[in-house]
């Protein structure tokens, strides 16, 4: 039980008067100050006796919409007091979230005295990952002189699971529909290109005319025809841009995110196959790290985890925006598998080669390295020229390049009215998309969450129907 200030003040009367009592000499004021300080007891007595009834004729429920939500996600959370009976108690219900939950001043409802039920209902918010357990409500009564004030809870503690996010429904495609591989196949075997005669051996029907081998048919008067092993390798490198514009969207749903996610799969893909695969690395300063291609399926790994550190990387390079590098720096560049294991500790040791267009720099750099062979390069479309400068510095010889943008229309927060003007950036990313793939020996995709793709598809529809209308 606490003790009000106008407690305070009630027992500061009743004192004075027992103190003017004993200097005047007079009873009234002694009777006066024993009567204050009897009601006061009484009134204590009664308040004790009515929050005892008042509790047990109370019925506190707490809610919450959803019992598991990802980090930055909201969910609603209800409070509803009833009591058998009215009382002559005026409380408040409170939730008690914990710390790591925003929630608005809308989480206390008010029970008057005479009223039987009391409700609220807000958004509590949860950017942490974890178990987020509101207790049980609190209760807050006050007698009706407001002299005396007690706490106590009521209903039951729930439990939010709350995870991290990750890139979900991660939709790969143009313009909207899906591809089922992004980053294809290796090339077929094209006539003798490409391959290297092992044996021959005696014709077969169905077996193609153009591989008899008239030499050895002419020696042996059989036919025969030649036996191809096909040279397969294909050398891949990752152009992976982590820059501050690419951490743009929800916690474990950024563009980076949905970029990561299919590089991963591009090094899995790799891996698999035995291709040779290497990873440059780049922000708003210039190239982070360099990988040069190795087969080993350590070597793939070792890529993993550079892909995996680029998330806290990103945090960094953010407050490099807008800084313009005054000199290069240069990795040394060493050769086979111990310069490719002695790069691989430099990179680690976070060196910077900085430069005025990173990307291009970067793409630039692969390009004088490698003769032929496959490049992603995974960005967002926020510095389209560059892009385009990018890939152009990159694509001749025997280079094919891929290219996996991230639309920075599909990850801003956006309402439902908002999604015409959606539709419309929307409609603009997919001409730059189509400019990119209309370059030689390039193929451009989009990565996103499929859901808001759909639902930007969906809008551009209705603008349609409603346009003809």
């Amino acid at each position: 039980m606490e003790f009000t200030r106008r407690y305070w003040a009630t027992v500061a009367l009743a004192a004075v008067l027992a103190a003017f009592a004993v200097v005047s000499g007079r009873v009234w004021p002694l009777v006066g100050g024993g009567l204050v300080g009897a009601w006061v007891l009484a009134q204590q007595l009664s308040f004790a006796v009515a929050v005892g009834r008042f509790d047990d004729r109370l019925d506190v429920e707490q809610s919450i919409g959803r019992r598991e939500v990802a980090t930055e996600a909201s969910a609603e959370v209800s409070l509803v007091a009833t009591a058998d009976r009215p009382s002559r108690l005026d409380a408040r219900v409170s939730a008690t979230p914990p710390v790591t939950v925003d929630a608005g001043p809308e989480r206390v409802a008010r029970l008057p005295a005479g009223s039987t039920r009391a409700e609220t209902a807000f958004e509590a918010e949860f950017p942490v990952a974890g178990r987020a357990t509101f207790d049980p409500p609190t209760i807050t009564a006050t007698d009706p002189a407001g002299l005396f004030r007690t706490s106590f809870a009521a209903g039951e503690a729930v439990t939010v699971d709350v995870s991290a996010r990750t890139p979900s429904e991660v939709r790969v495609g143009r313009g909207g529909s899906t591809i089922g591989v992004a980053y294809g196949e290796h090339p077929g075997v094209r006539s003798t290109a490409g391959t290297e005669p092992v044996s021959v051996r005696d014709y077969v029907p169905g077996d193609a005319a153009r591989r008899i081998d008239w030499k050895s048919t002419a020696r042996l008067h059989e036919l025969q025809v030649r036996e191809f092993e096909s040279e397969t390798t294909l050398t891949t490198v990752l152009l992976v841009d982590h820059g501050s514009s690419t951490g743009e969207g929800l916690t474990g749903e950024t563009k980076l995110d949905y970029l990561r996610a299919v590089a991963s799969s591009v090094v899995e893909y790799a891996a698999r196959a035995d291709d040779p695969i290497g990873c440059y690395t780049v922000d708003d300063r210039g190239i982070t790290s360099r990988l040069s291609p190795g087969t080993s399926r350590d070597y793939a790994e070792t890529v993993e985890r550079r892909l995996d550190e680029l998330a806290a990387a990103i945090d960094s390079s953010a407050s490099a925006v807008g800084v313009r590098p005054l000199s290069v720096r240069r990795v040394p560049v060493l050769d086979g598998a111990f310069g490719r294991t002695v790069e691989a500790y430099l990179d680690a040791a976070g060196t910077v080669e900085t430069a005025d267009r990173p990307l291009v720099a970067a793409a630039q750099t692969i390009r004088s390295r490698l003769a032929s062979g496959r490049v992603f390069v995974f960005t967002d479309d926020t510095d389209r020229a560059a892009v385009i400068d990018a890939v152009r510095a990159l694509v001749g010889g025997g280079i094919e390049v891929v290219v996996i943008l991230a639309p920075t229309v599909l990850f801003e927060r956006r309402t439902m009215a908002q999604l015409d003007a959606t539709h419309r950036e929307y409609v603009a990313f997919e001409r730059f998309r189509r400019e990119l793939a209309g370059l030689h020996d390039v193929s451009a995709f989009e990565v996103a969450p499929g859901d808001r793709v759909d639902a930007v598809l969906s809008a551009g529809t209705g603008l349609r129907r409603a346009s003809d209308a």
